[in-house]
């Protein structure tokens, strides 16, 4: 079930190649959440690159779900 914090593929477009990494068409694309937006680039058919980015993005959604979060406050244990 998609929510508002959940993380989507927003855009995937032709993009140039990072400095040194191999030739090929490369895309750049970029997976968002209400608050965040994470800009990736990979190699492949475009095809290709929206697999990769929804995997990313299913798997941000899953590790969200499944813990509290890394700024949440943690409990301190009581000294006896």
């Amino acid at each position: 079930m998609a929510t508002q914090n959940s993380y989507r593929v927003i855009e995937i477009q032709p993009g140039k190649a990072p400095e040194l990494a191999k030739q090929g068409k490369w895309y750049r694309y970029v997976i968002a959440n209400h608050t965040t937006s994470i800009v990736g680039r990979c190699c492949g058919t475009q095809e290709h690159v929206r697999r990769h980015a929804e995997n990313l993005a299913n798997s941000f959604n899953s590790r969200s779900r499944s813990s509290t979060s890394l700024w949440a406050p943690r409990q301190r244990s009581k000294a006896s």
